[in-house]
């Protein structure tokens, strides 16, 4: 009986040690998404005026992710459609459609992604 529980003992404490390691790992994860996106925030030129007023902070946190990333949507688009109108003869597809084939038919090469070996066309 005895042995029994030390073994389960054992074992639970290999599965805490296995999720530990894991949520560190996690941590570090979204610890660079928060980096990332901030910083994606700044290049793209967001206002970060109004989003502190909205959010009340400026920093980016996992609550607030989301919001982030799409003030940094939104700014893409907006910049996406300055250069479309500002190169008409090279027409640049900014609808908020999705994707579409590119004009004067340029062909994409599809990515495979390093880490998973996924292809993203």
């Amino acid at each position: 009986m005895l042995t029994e529980l030390e073994d389960k003992l054992k074992r639970t404490e290999m599965k805490a040690e296995q999720y530990d390691m894991r949520s560190q790992q996690n941590s570090r994860v979204i610890n660079a998404l928060k980096s990332s996106i901030q910083q994606l925030f700044i290049k793209t030129g967001c206002n970060s005026a109004a989003l502190t007023e909205m959010l009340g902070d400026s920093a980016v946190t996992e609550q607030n992710m989301l919001t982030y990333l799409a003030a940094i949507e939104q700014r893409t688009n907006e910049l996406l459609l300055v250069y479309k109108t500002s190169k008409p003869e090279e027409a640049v597809n900014v609808s908020h459609t999705g994707p579409h084939a590119p004009v004067g038919g340029v062909t994409v090469q599809p990515l495979t992604l390093p880490s998973t070996g996924m292809i993203c066309a």
